[in-house]
């Protein structure tokens, strides 16, 4: 499959891939789980505020996806720097765990986005039914935390995206929900 890929369809599917591998870790230790939902939907919740775009509605913001797109690659960098950065043992484990987190939030609104409109950027339709895939399963597995479990994490990361910008008040409506278990009669 590799020899047909260009190098922008490869570049999105390892990214992709990577991420899945990623947020699988994750999926299997609760607290770790909790933690990555609560970045991803602070970011989601500052984007709104910061640059008033709904990332859940890529089709309202085309003329804006390749800035996104850019904010989104700034904030990945940006964490995944202070990653490599040489720290003091304590203070790199104060900000490492966190960095992870807002890195993997925003390759996962990064993925999602771009899988919304990547035709339209040239990747190759069976690359594009992949990364669609791909981020169904990213989001599967964030569906497993529930809205109201998210308030304690997001308020930790909100405000760590954007210079000056902090949710205060975050809607969890525009976390996708589950149908609360039913109990059996």
């Amino acid at each position: 499959m590799s020899e047909w890929l260009s190098d922008a369809d490869r570049f999105w599917l390892d990214t992709m891939e990577e991420t899945i591998s990623i947020v699988r870790t994750m999926f299997f230790d609760r607290a770790l789980l909790l933690m990555l939902a609560g970045a991803v939907f602070a970011l989601h919740q500052d984007m709104l505020k910061a640059r008033e775009i709904d990332m859940r509605k890529v089709e309202m913001f085309r003329e804006r996806v390749r800035s996104t797109i850019k904010a989104l690659y700034d904030i990945d960098d940006a964490n995944l720097d202070l990653l490599e950065q040489e720290l003091p043992c304590q203070t790199y484990h104060e900000h490492a765990l966190p960095a992870r987190m807002r890195s993997t939030a925003a390759r996962i609104w990064l993925l999602t986005t771009y899988a919304a409109v990547a035709e339209s950027f040239g990747t190759k339709p069976t690359s594009a039914t992949i990364l669609n895939l791909g981020i169904g399963n990213l989001w599967m597995m964030l569906g497993a935390v529930n809205r109201h479990e998210l308030r304690e994490n997001a308020n930790f990361f909100t405000g760590t995206y954007f210079s000056d910008v902090r949710s205060k008040s975050m809607n969890l409506n525009h976390w996708p929900h589950r149908p609360e278990a039913v109990e059996p009669i």
